[in-house]
C-alpha cells in the first residue's frame, strides 16, 4: 500500500499518516470517548455539534502577535545556546573527518605505541644506527636508519598518536553533544507550552506555533563513524511517541526491549518504568532485567490492571513506560491517548504478543522481533537492528511474510 506524507490533525494536534488518500485531513485517533477526530469533524459539519470558539476577544490576531513576541523573547537565550551547540557539533564533524583523512593517508604500519617506545629507547642510547628489522611496526628488511631519520619518524608517529587521541575524544563526546542539543530544544518547547493560555481553546495560529516548537527525539541521527546504540532503530520520533514491539513467544521481544531501555537510560538519561504482569515476577525474570540495567532511573513494577498502571504514573513522572505484554492488561489506543494527554512527556512502548491492529495502526514505530533480532517495520530506522543475543538472525525464516507490505 502506498504511504503518504505525514500531517498534523487540526482537531487533536497529533501527527498522523493518511491511510487511503493524501486529502485526508483528520486522523483516526480517539479525541475522547468513542469518537475519533474524523467523526468529531463530521458532527461539526452536519451541525450536530458546535465548534467551541472564543468570541470574547475581538483582537485575536493582536493577541496572537503579542503572545508570539512574548514567547520569542522568553526563548531567545535558549535558542542562542542551541545555535552554539549546533556550531560545536558541526566543528566536531569537520575536525573528525579532517583527522580521519590525514590518518588514512599515513601508513602507520602496525603497533604505534611499541614503535614509539623503541625509537625513544634508541635515541636515548649511544647506538649510531638502528635496523628497521627490529621495529615492530615496519616491514622486515635490513635497511639501517640514522639518528636523524629516527627523530623524524618519532615526530611523525607522535603526531599520529595525537590525531588518534583527538579522533577518539570526538567520537566519545559527539553523542552527548547531540543529546544536549535535544534537551535544549525540549526546554524551548517547555517554555512555549507554559506561555500558551490554558483556557482549552487553541486557534489555528496557536496550533501552528505549538507545531513549530514540537520536539522530536533524534534517534537514528546520532550515529557517528559506525558506532550506534539500540535506540537508533527507533528513528526520529515525536515527544511523546507510542511504539509497538511485536513478536511470537520466545522470539526475544523482552530482551530487545531491555536493550533499548538500557541505552536510553545510559546515554539519554531516560527515566523508565518497566511494567510486567504478576506472573512474570520470578527470580529468573528479575535477574534478566536488573543484570542489564543498574540505575536509579529504571524501575520494574508488577501490575494486574490498567488502574494500577494509572496510579503508578500519577505517583511519579517518567519519560518512558514499557508495558510487557500490553494485551495482558486489555489496553486499547484510547487508554494510551488518555495517558499521554494526562502526561504530555510520557512515551509508551507496548510489547504485543497478539495481533492488535488498532494499536499497530496508531503506533509511530513498530519494531518486529524474530529469532532474537529487532527490525523497524513501520516508521523507525531499518538501517539499524537490535540483536537481543549473539547469533540473532531476523531473516532466518525466509517464508515469513514481511510487515512492510501491510503498511
Amino acid at each position: 500500500m502506498k504511504e503518504f506524507k505525514s500531517k498534523i490533525c487540526p482537531n487533536c494536534g497529533k501527527e498522523f499518516i493518511p491511510k487511503f488518500s493524501p486529502k485526508q485531513k483528520y486522523c483516526d485517533s480517539h479525541k475522547g470517548g468513542a469518537k475519533t477526530c474524523k467523526v468529531y469533524n463530521s458532527l461539526i459539519q452536519t451541525g450536530k455539534k458546535e465548534l467551541i470558539v472564543d468570541e470574547s476577544n475581538e483582537n485575536d490576531t493582536a493577541l496572537s502577535d503579542t503572545l508570539l513576541n512574548d514567547i520569542e523573547l522568553k526563548i531567545k537565550p535558549i535558542k542562542q545556546d542551541i545555535k552554539a551547540v549546533a556550531l560545536d557539533i558541526q566543528k566536531m564533524k569537520e575536525d573528525f573527518f579532517n583527522l580521519k583523512s590525514r590518518l588514512d593517508k599515513i601508513d602507520r604500519g602496525g603497533f604505534l605505541a611499541e614503535e614509539i617506545t623503541e625509537l625513544e629507547s634508541y635515541l636515548i642510547s649511544s647506538d649510531n644506527r638502528l635496523s628497521k628489522r627490529n621495529l615492530s611496526s615496519t616491514k622486515e628488511n635490513a635497511i639501517l636508519i640514522t639518528r636523524k631519520s629516527a627523530t623524524n619518524r618519532l615526530k611523525e608517529l607522535q603526531n599520529i598518536k595525537r590525531y588518534v587521541t583527538r579522533k577518539n575524544e570526538i567520537e566519545s563526546t559527539y553523542l552527548f553533544k547531540n543529546i544536549h542539543a535535544f534537551r535544549l530544544i525540549e526546554k524551548c518547547n517547555d517554555c512555549v507550552q507554559f506561555l500558551v493560555p490554558k483556557n482549552g481553546k487553541i486557534d489555528g495560529t496557536l496550533n501552528s506555533l505549538l507545531m513549530k516548537y514540537k520536539t522530536y527525539y533524534p534517534f537514528g541521527e546520532l550515529v557517528f563513524n559506525g558506532a550506534y546504540k539500540s535506540f537508533d532503530c527507533l528513528g526520529r520520533l515525536p515527544q511523546p511517541f507510542f511504539g509497538c514491539l511485536t513478536g511470537e513467544r520466545n522470539s526475544g521481544t523482552t530482551r530487545t526491549s531491555i536493550k533499548i531501555c538500557k541505552d536510553l537510560v545510559d546515554f539519554f538519561g531516560f527515566k523508565i518504568l518497566y511494567i510486567g504482569n504478576i506472573e512474570q515476577i520470578n527470580n529468573e525474570y528479575s535477574e534478566l532485567v536488573y543484570s542489564e540495567i543498574n540505575s536509579n532511573l529504571f524501575a520494574y513494577k508488577a501490575c494486574n490492571s490498567k488502574l494500577e498502571i494509572t496510579k503508578l504514573l500519577d505517583r511519579e513522572s517518567y519519560e518512558l513506560v514499557v508495558i510487557d505484554p500490553i494485551c495482558h492488561f486489555h489496553i486499547d489506543y484510547n487508554f494510551i491517548y488518555q495517558l499521554q494527554k494526562q502526561h504530555p512527556k510520557l512515551s509508551i512502548i507496548g510489547i504485543l504478543k497478539s495481533n492488535t491492529e488498532s494499536l499497530k495502526r496508531n503506533a509511530h514505530v513498530i519494531i518486529d522481533t524474530k529469532n532474537g533480532m529487532g527490525v523497524a517495520v513501520k516508521g523507525g530506522n531499518s538501517s539499524y537492528n537490535i540483536s537481543a543475543w549473539e547469533g540473532a538472525n531476523y531473516y532466518h525464516d525466509t517464508d515469513e511474510k514481511h510487515y512492510e507490505n501491510e503498511y
